[in-house]
């Protein structure tokens, strides 16, 4: 639900994301940066994730990697993917 851009103007891809929302209880949560955003994040892109101490979060980040050529990297308890 909090990724609905069509209506935005958007540039045509991103080096670096930060994501830090939606709230927790958003339907698809922090998940659907990816599916929605995919055209645009070309190889190299940097995503910061926040709160990748939390469970589900570290899932995200996990599954992430699993649907984009990414990995994550870890350092002081906050994830890069």
């Amino acid at each position: 639900d909090w990724y609905q851009v069509s209506e935005l103007t958007l540039p045509p891809w991103f080096g670096l994301v930060v994501c830090d929302g939606p709230p927790g209880n958003t339907r698809g949560g922090r998940y659907g940066l990816v599916p929605v955003m995919r055209s645009r994040l070309r190889a190299g892109t940097l995503i910061l994730l926040d709160d990748t101490h939390r469970p589900e979060d570290r899932r995200v980040a996990d599954r992430w990697c699993d649907e984009l050529p990414a990995r994550i990297i870890e350092e002081h308890s906050t994830s890069l993917v």
